[in-house]
């Protein structure tokens, strides 16, 4: 190919046209291709310093409007290990103390005003017979902080209110704030027949499903106590296998203590652990990049994820959490019954499921109680007995600032199951005779 046809297949480029007319040769050395960059390098940093400035701006913001405070990794790690110093130190007497396979539990003997764990650590201020007494229905209720009634004294939880409310039923409170069922099960499979109950309680409420995938707290909300515990998964064979608790001792605590970030060795089996956070370089350097990084999590755990949840405003049948959260329900409610005792899910609904229902809408819950009612697991929805307690404009009076119920709430709970069981057994008289003569042999033992 002769030069001629070299430049005819290939034209030569007017670079001088394309970078607006002037030579390439003035690049380096006419000061006004200099001035222009250097005065586009200027504009570029204004414009990062603004962005900068607005997203700090909303990192200020954020605990208010997002509910959320938006941190580094640093001050996360520093507040993990001050919350772990205060909870491992001796010389304070916290309700919560480690627990090697729960992950924690509540200190036998503590009391606090009206918050007392009595010796055998059901939430109580007497202790209960090993055998319940003749013509007593004897009541175990597990779960977490709806069971146990945080936020209010013992008097006004609604197992204290129901024993107060049905003679002939006692009531033993095994809930423990924090809770998911798979630590629930797991302290009901350690203890949950000792004392004989006729019935157990499985109490469920909404916030209790992430929890079923989560191992370390604070990767689901870094603003919870620095606790670890045990998960279960669900394998190719639709079984329960269980991950247990990553940190049974005083000792791992400590050891995270002298060493904060070897709770990203725990983001294998937590759903809740997020790379976007712990793993990005830029995170701790721009305030831009940690407040997209949060609305990101938040919009992948609400709405993208294919593991979320929730799927737009009903639990999704296809996540994880889910499956799980029913194979307990399943492995729960036949425990429960090898033992001779008569299981029961409780749906303790939060504030905006009981107003969502007023408002005739589906309940988020709804998924989980079709698939209750197809394994044949017995079930009552409290949502109904707040929903006949009255005008739904009273909503926010049965229900304390952080969410719980109040005493008002607790009642309605404690109404409405004590009108459950006793219509369970008075429909069944086998239920009923099997049950108070079992408490009737077992006290003459």
């Amino acid at each position: 190919m002769t030069d001629a046809e070299v430049h005819a297949a290939c034209p030569v480029v007017d670079w001088e046209r394309l970078i607006g007319g002037i030579p390439v040769t003035e690049l380096t050395t006419s000061p006004a291709p200099r001035r222009r960059l250097l005065l586009g390098m200027a504009a570029a940093l204004i414009a990062l310093s603004v962005m900068e400035a607005t997203s700090y701006v909303g990192l200020r913001l954020a605990p208010r409007v997002l509910q959320q405070r938006i941190r580094r990794t640093p001050d996360i790690f520093a507040e993990q290990s001050e919350k772990l110093r205060q909870l491992l130190d001796t010389t304070a007497k916290h309700r919560e103390v480690l627990d090697s396979a729960l992950g924690w539990r509540y200190r036998p003997g503590f009391q606090k005003g009206g918050d007392e764990i009595s010796a055998q650590g059901l939430r109580s201020d007497r202790l209960y017979a090993s055998a319940p007494p003749a013509g007593i229905v004897r009541v175990a209720a597990f779960g977490d902080s709806y069971v146990y009634g945080t936020e209010v004294d013992n008097a006004d939880a609604w197992p204290t209110l129901l024993e107060r409310l049905a003679p002939g039923i006692e009531v033993m409170n095994y809930g423990v704030g924090g809770y998911g069922l798979d630590q629930a099960y797991l302290r009901y499979i350690d203890e949950g027949a000792r004392l004989r109950p006729h019935v157990v309680v499985i109490g469920f409420a909404p916030v209790d499903l992430p929890r079923v995938v989560n191992r370390y707290r604070r990767f689901l909300d870094d603003r919870e106590i620095a606790l670890t515990k045990p998960r279960f998964v669900v394998g190719s064979t639709g079984a329960l296998s269980l991950v247990p608790n990553p940190l049974p001792s005083r000792r791992d605590y400590a050891r995270l203590i002298a060493n904060p970030e070897l709770a990203l060795a725990m983001s294998d089996s937590d759903q809740w652990f997020e790379p976007a956070v712990y793993k990005n370089p830029l995170y701790d350097w721009s305030s831009t990049v940690r407040l997209l990084s949060a609305l990101w999590v938040k919009v992948h755990r609400r709405y993208v994820g294919d593991e979320r949840v929730l799927r737009g405003r009903l639990m999704n049948t296809r996540s994880p959490a889910f499956r799980i959260q029913m194979a307990l329900f399943e492995e729960f409610a036949s425990r429960v019954q090898r033992d001779g005792a008569i299981p029961i899910v409780a749906i303790l609904p939060d504030h905006d499921a009981i107003v969502e229902a007023a408002r005739g809408e589906p309940r988020p819950f709804s998924p989980m109680l079709d698939a209750l009612r197809a394994r044949g697991i017995d079930y009552v929805d409290l949502t109904d007995g707040f929903l006949a307690a009255g005008d739904i404009g009273r909503a926010g009076s049965w229900f304390m600032p952080g969410g719980h119920y109040s005493s008002s709430g607790n009642t309605v709970v404690a109404r409405q199951l004590a009108k459950e069981i006793r219509a369970r057994f008075a429909r069944t008289p086998e239920m009923r005779l099997t049950a108070l003569g079992r408490a009737t042999h077992s006290r003459s033992q």
